[in-house]
C-alpha cells in the first residue's frame, strides 16, 4: 500500500510539472511610442538709430541698426537652431537739403570679409563679425532663451561692456551681445506655428531706403524698411513655421541737425497702431498685422519657390506687386516684393 501512494505521488508530481512547462510565457510589455519632438519658430528685431550733426563741409550722418534674430525651439524650449544678423542702414544730408541713401545694402553675414572688422579693428578683432556671430549661434545650441540673455557680460579690449563673459566665448566672440540678446528674447516670445517636421531654418533680410530733400520750412527726411523673414521647411522642402516683420527706422534733418525716432517698434508690434485700416483710402481689407497673418497661411506647405513664383498684380492704391492669387484677394493686397525676396533669401540661407 505504501509503495502504492509513493508511485502515486511521484506521478502527480510528473503532471504537475508537465503543466507548469506548457503555460505560455508572459507576454512582455511593450515600450511606449516615442512621442514626436514639437518644435517653434520665432522672430525678434531690435531697432537702435544715431545721427551726426553737420559740421564745417561734413554732411549731416543718419544710421539705423537692425538686428535680427530666427530662433527655434523644442518642447522644452531649448534653441535647436538660431541665427543672428545686423544690417546698418545710412544717409547723408548736404549743406542744401538734398539726401544721398544707400543702395543694394547688404547685412553683415551677407558682407562677410568685407564688412573689414578684421581688418581694421585695434586690437585685432578674434574673428570676422560673421565668425564671431556663428560662436554665439552654436554657444545658443541646447540652452533656453532665458538661459542665453542671462550670460554674464564684460568689457572687451575695444571699451565695450556688453561682450560675452562666458569661458566658452572669451576667445571667439568678443563683440557687443546686447542686441543679440534682446532680439533672441524677442523671437522666444514671438514663435509660433507649432510643428514636427522641422527639418532646418533659415533668416532673410532686405532692406531698401528712401530720402525727401528738405523743402522750405520741412527737413530732410531719410527712412530705411528693413524687411525679415523666419523661414522653418520640412524634409521636403516645404514651409511648416513662417514670421515676416517690417520696421521703419525714419530720422529728420532741420539745418544740419539730426533727431532720429526713438523706442522704434515693428510694424507686428504696432499693431493696430501702425494705423492702415484707419488712413488708407479705399480703406484696407486689415491692418497691415492682419495681411501679414494671411500671407503667411498661404505660404504654409508650398515651397519658397512656389511661394516666389506667384502671380502679382496692381491693387486699389496702385501698388502693383500685391498678390494676385485668388486666396489672397480678399485678405491681403499689401506690396509683397520685399516679402518674396526675403524668403527667397531664408530658404538660400536655411541650415
Amino acid at each position: 500500500m505504501k509503495k502504492f501512494i509513493a508511485m502515486l505521488l511521484v506521478a502527480m508530481m510528473a503532471l504537475s510539472l508537465v503543466a507548469c512547462g506548457n503555460d505560455p510565457a508572459p507576454t512582455p510589455t511593450p515600450d511606449p511610442e516615442p512621442t514626436a519632438s514639437t518644435y517653434k519658430t520665432g522672430l525678434g528685431m531690435v531697432v537702435s538709430m544715431s545721427g551726426t550733426d553737420a559740421e564745417d563741409e561734413d554732411p549731416a550722418k543718419t544710421q539705423a541698426d537692425v538686428t535680427v534674430c530666427e530662433a527655434t525651439f523644442d518642447q522644452d524650449g531649448k534653441i535647436v537652431a538660431v541665427s543672428f544678423d545686423v544690417v546698418q542702414a545710412k544717409a547723408t544730408v548736404d549743406a542744401d537739403g538734398v539726401v544721398t541713401v544707400a543702395e543694394d545694402i547688404k547685412t553683415k553675414s551677407e558682407l562677410g570679409d568685407d564688412y573689414n572688422m578684421k581688418k581694421y579693428a585695434t586690437p585685432a578683432a578674434v574673428g570676422e563679425w560673421y565668425e564671431q556671430a556663428a560662436a554665439l549661434e552654436a554657444y545658443c545650441i541646447g540652452k533656453t532663451a532665458a538661459e542665453v540673455a542671462g550670460m554674464p557680460l564684460g568689457e572687451n579690449a575695444h571699451g565695450y561692456t556688453d561682450s560675452p563673459a562666458v569661458e566658452e566665448l572669451k576667445s571667439t566672440c568678443t563683440i557687443s551681445v546686447t542686441a543679440f540678446l534682446n532680439a533672441l528674447t524677442k523671437a522666444y516670445e514671438n514663435a509660433s506655428d507649432e510643428n514636427t517636421t522641422y527639418a532646418k531654418v533659415g533668416l532673410g533680410m532686405v532692406t531698401s531706403m528712401s530720402g525727401t530733400d528738405a523743402e522750405d520750412e520741412d527737413p530732410a527726411k531719410t527712412q530705411a524698411d528693413v524687411t525679415a523673414v523666419a523661414l522653418a521647411l520640412d524634409a521636403d522642402g516645404k514651409v511648416v513655421a513662417i514670421s515676416i516683420d517690417v520696421v521703419q527706422c525714419k530720422a529728420e534733418v532741420a539745418e544740419g541737425a539730426v533727431t532720429v525716432a526713438e523706442n522704434v517698434k515693428t510694424k507686428r508690434e504696432l499693431g493696430d497702431d501702425y494705423n492702415m485700416k484707419k488712413y488708407a483710402t479705399p480703406v484696407a481689407v486689415g491692418e497691415w498685422y492682419e495681411q501679414a497673418d494671411a500671407f503667411e497661411a498661404y505660404c504654409m506647405g508650398k515651397t519658397p519657390a512656389e511661394i516666389t513664383g506667384m502671380a502679382l498684380g496692381e491693387n486699389a492704391h496702385g501698388y502693383t506687386d500685391a498678390p494676385a492669387v485668388e486666396e489672397l484677394k480678399s485678405t491681403c493686397t499689401i506690396s509683397v516684393t520685399a516679402f518674396l525676396n526675403a524668403i527667397a533669401k531664408a530658404a538660400a540661407n536655411a541650415k
